[in-house]
């Protein structure tokens, strides 16, 4: 239980983090003068903090918990593709 609570710490702290890093960071942009396209280029720039906090979330799940390693272990074992089986297939014609 400690351990989940750890990583759910973690991910609410960069959560945050991330949601405040981008709004300050388009705040101060704001503020320098920019035109129309450096504006545009230095927000998509801007937001790639909340897309980034978003992303990590699997990768702190599970080098945090390992209730949470061993359930995203079963799932990506679940969805592994099984290898090909042989499997001859006849093919008869009658004219009728």
């Amino acid at each position: 239980m400690k351990r989940i609570v750890k990583s759910l710490f973690v991910i609410v702290t960069v959560d945050i983090s991330g949601w405040i890093v981008t709004p300050g960071m388009v705040g101060v942009l704001l503020r320098m003068g920019f035109n129309d396209q450096q504006m545009y280029a230095w927000g998509y720039f801007a937001k790639i903090f909340i897309n980034i906090a978003l992303a990590v979330k699997l990768f702190i799940y599970y080098t945090t918990s390992t209730e949470y390693r061993s359930a995203i272990n079963a799932f990506a074992l679940r969805m592994k593709p099984k290898k090909p089986t042989k499997t001859i297939t006849w093919i008869s014609v009658t004219n009728v």
